[in-house]
């Protein structure tokens, strides 16, 4: 063995205690004894509880619940139906969409063909399951 792999091998030796005595001592604290964590536990016990002492007790843990009570969500929540709104005209789409209680967001496209304010595509798709306040994005021609 040459001399340099026998100073490599020496310096990891060296500094694999020097980590190991740095873990112990500065990183991992010690663990508390059992006599410490009876001094130092705050909660009372009670007297017919058939839980060793060194265990703690629900009930000490949690506190009560109190306040009123947590509502319920509602009931009549529902879902419709996204219609197809392709080929129809912009403020078409739009009062049916306010009709559903949905919000529209408007996009343009330039590069089509098609009458101005013309619906070219929506997403979410027709027949998609939309709640109250969705979004539905539609995207229009308009000339440049």
């Amino acid at each position: 063995m040459s001399k340099f792999t026998k100073v490599l091998i020496s310096v990891g030796v060296v500094g694999l205690l020097v980590g190991i005595g740095i873990s112990k001592f500065y990183i991992i604290p010690p663990a508390p004894s059992a006599v410490a964590l009876e001094v130092d536990n705050p909660i009372p016990r009670q007297k017919n509880s058939k839980l060793p002492s060194s265990e703690p007790i629900v009930e000490d843990i949690l506190p009560e619940l109190s306040g009123p009570p947590i509502p319920e969500p509602p009931q009549s929540v529902s879902s419709v139906a996204l219609p197809s709104l392709s080929g129809r005209d912009l403020w078409d789409a739009q009062n049916m969409l306010a009709g559903m209680e949905l919000i529209v967001i408007v996009r343009k496209d330039t590069s089509s063909f098609e009458l101005p304010n013309t619906v070219l595509r929506q997403s979410p798709s027709a027949g998609q399951r939309m709640f109250k306040g969705d979004t539905v994005y539609i995207t229009v021609s308009e000339f440049p």
